[in-house]
């Protein structure tokens, strides 16, 4: 389910996001800061959670699959 909702706020925000299978989202720079907050903005509003900002690194924001681990981290 996590991963589910991910993937549809990333093709809302752009869909080559999806489309990206490598290692490293930020390193290709697929995606900037600034995608990664309307990221975080996005799963706070869907998910209705609370994203410490301290917790906004490249390693949660890496890959998709990174990102389901983070979130699943603040909702268990």
């Amino acid at each position: 389910m996590i991963k589910k909702t991910i993937i549809e706020i990333l093709n809302d925000i752009d869909d080559e996001i999806v489309d990206y299978h490598g290692p490293n989202l930020l390193d290709e720079g697929v995606i900037d800061s600034f995608t990664i907050m309307e990221i975080v903005s996005e799963l706070s509003n869907r998910l209705h959670i609370s994203i410490n900002p301290d917790d906004i690194t490249e390693a949660h924001f890496k890959t998709i699959d990174a990102m389901a681990e983070f979130v699943e981290t603040i909702l268990n």
